[in-house]
């Protein structure tokens, strides 16, 4: 849930009001899919991307989203297929929306969720593949917060002999990440994605 007027305030949607698209009548998943549409075009919304993952598990020592998928025809990095999905529903959004809401080619903007030990490396590796195709002005990186690292028997992990040593605080952290790091002031300010 988000406040619909700045200061911008992030929650959980509350469970009742998640709908499964699953369960919906095609007349109704037409129809949201319109507006859905729609909305993209007068940009009306944003996308966000948690990459704060590290390749450590899978014996790598950098962002996950730098990992090529090695089974496609073209090996394509994993940041790189999430950039080409934008792409691809902007031009799919211009090809249909709705005539009331064009007039201008639709940008849909992406923030990436990185975490304090990758964020640098991250952003450079963007910057290096010229954002996949996508304009600069619509990547936007915020790293997640830090908490304290715990043994499995609940013992703090020192860093050095006078410093707690932490870790990113996981997927949850979205809701304070993207508070702190005023994306959504930004994005509604300077580029006027309204949400």
């Amino acid at each position: 849930r988000l406040s619909s007027k700045p200061p911008y305030s992030i929650a959980p949607p509350n469970v009742s009001d998640i709908v499964s698209l699953a369960e919906l009548p095609p007349a109704d998943l037409a129809n949201y899919r319109s507006k859905g549409i729609d909305l993209l075009a007068s940009g009306g919304g944003a996308v966000i991307v948690l990459a704060g993952g590290s390749g450590t598990r899978l014996g790598v020592a950098f962002a996950k989203g730098k990992l090529v998928c090695p089974d496609l025809k073209a090996p394509k990095s994993l940041f790189q297929l999430q950039c080409e999905k934008i792409r691809a529903t902007e031009r799919m959004v211009d090809e249909t929306a709705s005539p009331s809401t064009t007039g201008r080619a639709c940008r849909i903007h992406v923030a990436f969720m990185t975490s304090p030990i990758n964020d640098q490396e991250t952003r450079e590796f963007f910057a290096e593949h010229n954002y996949f195709g996508l304009d600069a002005s619509q990547v936007h990186f915020f790293a997640q917060g830090l908490m304290p690292s715990f043994t499995a028997n609940g013992k703090m992990i020192l860093e050095s002999p006078c410093a707690l040593a932490a870790s990113p605080n996981g997927n949850a952290g979205i809701y304070r990440a993207v508070a702190d790091s005023g994306l959504l002031t930004k994005l509604d300010k300077k580029f006027h994605v309204q949400f």
